[in-house]
């Protein structure tokens, strides 16, 4: 592509070397500049190299832009799913508790179950999709990540839940807990929990069915002013700007 893209600046050249001369008679040469034709060509090279690879680049960014936008439909979409399948599981953990159910029909309760939380795992897996590709380097991290993610998903309507709390559900000491999340995401613990938070509240938004007090509620933020600070600090908007 490159070669047929130099190659196409040629003629142009050759011209210009054919015109020159007739510019420039032999009989006033001495008076203009004198023009070295290698040079110019050369710079002509160069200039049509530049535009080729300034051209590469902006079809580039606009590819990479479209796939961003993909999988930002995709996450969003995934992570709007979660909050109903959360529901219908807890549902379902309601019917298996009832003692008049048979044993056929505790067994068709239990493989809801599992395709409903294998769907919770599948919509988590999409919802952390960038935070894996971009820090974990295995499938060792990519796990850690997941598990952490749904630790915080699980417990995300919960204003008390903070570092502490999830180093006891991993059963990790709290310096260990912390080097491994830095390392893997740049963000301290309690900036990676809130970070979750927000991504969910932005996520309950854009579906446009909960108040702006709701959502706080819904992603643990007990303090709504506290809620709109540091969504706008994150999103870079307030959370009303963001929903419409």
């Amino acid at each position: 592509m490159k070669i047929l893209f130099l190659l196409a600046t040629l003629p142009a050249c050759l011209s210009l070397s054919e015109v020159l001369p007739q510019l420039y008679p032999a009989g006033v040469e001495e008076d203009v500049p004198h023009i070295h034709l290698d040079t110019l060509f050369i710079y002509l090279m160069l200039l049509a190299f530049i535009t080729f690879i300034t051209v590469r680049l902006l079809i580039r960014r606009k590819r990479q832009k479209v796939a961003e936008e993909k999988v930002d439909f995709f996450i969003n979409t995934a992570g709007a799913l979660h909050t109903p399948l959360v529901d219908i599981s807890k549902h379902l953990k309601e019917i298996a508790q009832r003692e008049n159910l048979t044993k056929s029909g505790r067994q068709h309760i239990a493989q809801a179950q599992d395709a409903i939380h294998l769907l919770i795992r599948l919509s988590n897996e999409l919802v952390n999709f960038e935070w894996i590709a971009l820090h974990a380097d295995n499938e060792e991290e990519q796990a850690f990540i997941t598990n952490v993610r749904e630790q915080i998903e699980l417990h995300i309507t919960e204003p008390t839940f903070n570092v502490d709390t999830l180093c006891t559900l991993l059963n990790m000491s709290r310096t260990s807990f912390y080097n491994k999340i830095k390392e893997l995401t740049d963000k301290a613990p309690g900036d990676y929990i809130r970070l979750v938070r927000l991504k969910r509240a932005a996520q309950l938004l854009k579906e446009q069915q909960h108040t702006i007090t709701e959502v706080a509620e819904m992603t643990g933020f007990n303090d709504v002013k506290y809620f709109r600070e540091v969504f706008k600090k994150h999103f870079g908007v307030t959370p009303r700007e963001y929903a419409k």
